[in-house]
């Protein structure tokens, strides 16, 4: 991926981990993505909780193939690196980057559109940190994460790419 795009998804990424644990887990799904008006949430087929979820499996499949409740900056910029090679055009990608997580500040939908007021609690969290920072994954209500959401900072290591805070 050419280093302009790398540098968008290293922005998107720490726009997502908002507590800056160098991870991203249930909670910094729900501060950042609003479920309330998905249409699987607004027809009564899923709870906003369960669509989190998914959203966030999403990230985690394109590496791992295993969910675990938390996204590292490696899951995160394979996707985008996948995403990244059907798109040709830079201002493009960009522009998608941007619509998708604000990365600018100046995305339209943001302004429009607040975080979840209130999560669905009927269900207890998948993904919690242990004692050491570590994801402990408990699985979903019905045993299995599927489907792909739509597109609607940290702990520095060697094999970190996201460790030069660009």
């Amino acid at each position: 991926m050419a280093p302009k795009r790398v540098a968008l998804v290293k922005k998107a990424y720490k726009i997502l981990d908002r507590d800056g644990s160098g991870e991203v887990d249930f909670n910094d799904i729900c501060e950042t993505y609003n479920a309330k008006k998905h249409p699987a949430v607004l027809e009564g087929r899923k709870t906003e909780r369960q669509v989190l979820e998914e959203f966030l499996a999403t990230f985690e499949m394109a590496l791992s193939d295993v969910p675990d409740g938390i996204v590292t900056p490696e899951e995160f910029m394979e996707y985008y690196s996948c995403v990244s090679a059907s798109i040709d055009n830079d201002d493009y990608f960009d522009q998608m980057m941007n619509s998708s997580w604000n990365i600018h500040g100046n995305a339209a939908q943001y302004k429009t559109y607040a975080k979840a007021e209130l999560i669905d609690e009927t269900r207890p969290a998948t993904a919690t940190r242990g004692a050491a920072g570590q994801g402990v994954y408990k699985g979903t209500a019905k045993g299995k994460v599927s489907g792909k959401a739509t597109m609607y900072s940290g702990v520095q290591s060697a094999d970190n790419p996201f460790d030069n805070n660009q």
